[in-house]
């Protein structure tokens, strides 16, 4: 993979998912509206992602959504499509933010980390 595209768009693809990649599967697999989480599934694979690491993350995702959805439907019933169909723009802003939130919190420990070694 290293001689496929060693500089250039590829390498800082690789870069970045080998920095933030993690949190872009656990916002996908987290959020109960279809979100595009197979490319981002591939990518860990194709990026070498540890497979424990991996599972780990999908795992919590995966438990909060569906907790999260029986506690919906046992709150709401039947209605709770309707409300998932009629929020549906507030749970992509909340996708957005929590991806945002993620991502700055790893660079702050990023940062925090680069201080404490020099």
């Amino acid at each position: 993979m290293e001689r496929a595209a060693p500089e250039g768009r590829a390498a800082r693809f690789r870069e970045w998912f080998r920095r933030y990649g993690m949190a872009t599967i656990f916002v996908p697999a987290l959020i109960p509206i279809p979100m595009p989480l197979k490319l981002f599934v591939i990518s860990a694979g194709v990026m070498g992602t540890a497979l424990g690491e991996f599972i780990g993350v999908v795992v919590v995702a995966r438990c909060l959504r569906y907790f999260g959805e029986a506690w919906l439907g046992i709150t709401l019933g039947r209605e709770s499509t309707a409300f998932l169909r009629s929020h549906v723009w507030h749970f992509v802003a909340g996708a957005v933010l929590l991806f945002a939130v993620i991502v700055g919190f790893l660079r702050w420990r990023d940062r925090t980390r680069g201080r404490l070694e020099a």
